[in-house]
């Protein structure tokens, strides 16, 4: 059997895979120097690299493709016609990443309410400066996204007695949310939360949900957070709302272009968090994301159902 890695640096994840698989013949790409890869008889790619656009690239040159896995909850790269509209079965790394987002997300919140980001200014500019803080208790966090990552921060907040108030399409009611409703009823939702954390999947219904409309329906005195897809945000009403102090203040992790600009206007917003995409990034993550390739690629070899299969019509 063959199977395809797709790495800009092999070395983390080639030895422990071929250590776990050495039956397995491993293609990588991509090949530094030397002929055109074979990769026919290549059944199954393993994109560790989940950003390449090289299995479009080389989507002639694998006939016998049957299975794409993802090294990440996000498949955007692997959106492509050719894939989509092929019977090559689609999985992702969900599960591997939902703790260590859901945490970066809490401690976010937790920034903002105990004032720890304007603290942190302060000492730069060796200022001495009391702030008030919040009880998160006293607060309302909605969630926009509620799937796998959003449900555990839900969770999170509701143990910090947080009011949570959750929106996904299906608008049906979830144990880690006091209330739930549909992306239709977003603005009401806006009008009345102290934390508005977006955990979206990059899709066509996703694009753009917070626009400069919907930033004017937050309060005055709330916070955005986005580490779910930098696409969910219109990033220049963002730096604009910031700065007329329309909210309180944002934290975001991901972006329509990353690495973000070094112009960019939210870099000069003093009340924005900016993290590079790192809510995911924690130590031994690449144990984790093998560990749950290993195991499909055990049900594969062994003719079951795949988990963590994406619908490819949906993009999750």
């Amino acid at each position: 059997m063959k199977a395809l890695l797709v790495a800009r640096d092999p070395s983390p994840v080639l030895p422990i895979v071929q250590d776990r698989w050495a039956d397995i013949e491993w293609v990588v790409l991509p090949k530094a120097e030397g002929p055109k890869p074979d990769l026919r008889g290549v059944e199954v790619a393993f994109m560790w690299d989940f950003r390449s656009k090289l299995l479009r690239q080389y989507w002639a040159s694998l006939p016998d493709l049957r299975w794409v896995h993802v090294g990440a909850a996000g498949v955007d790269a692997m959106v492509f016609p050719e894939l989509l509209e092929s019977d090559v079965i689609l999985t992702n790394a969900r599960g591997a990443f939902d703790e260590p987002v859901a945490e970066f997300g809490l401690a976010l919140i937790l920034m903002f309410a105990k004032r720890l980001n304007e603290t942190m200014i302060n000492q730069v500019e060796r200022r001495w400066k009391h702030e008030e803080t919040q009880l998160l208790s006293e607060r309302t966090v909605a969630i926009i996204g509620f799937g796998a990552i959003g449900h555990l921060i839900g969770r999170k907040c509701r143990a910090l007695g947080m009011r949570v108030v959750g929106v996904r399409l299906s608008g049906e009611a979830h144990p880690d949310a006091d209330e739930m409703h549909t992306i239709d009823e977003l603005d009401s939702v806006l009008e009345n939360s102290d934390y508005v954390v977006l955990v979206l999947p990059q899709t066509q219904e996703t694009q753009l949900v917070m626009g400069d409309a919907q930033l004017r329906r937050m309060r005055p005195d709330a916070v955005l957070i986005n580490i779910g897809r930098g696409s969910a945000v219109d990033e220049i009403a963002l730096a604009a709302a910031l700065e007329a102090g329309t909210i309180r203040g944002a934290a975001s992790d991901v972006f329509q272009r990353e690495p973000l600009a070094e112009d960019h206007p939210l870099w000069a917003q003093r009340n924005a968090v900016i993290t590079p995409h790192m809510a995911f990034d924690v130590d031994r993550w690449q144990r984790r994301v093998v560990d749950g390739f290993s195991e499909n690629l055990a049900r594969y070899r062994a003719g079951e159902p795949l988990i963590n299969q994406i619908d490819k019509s949906k993009g999750y």
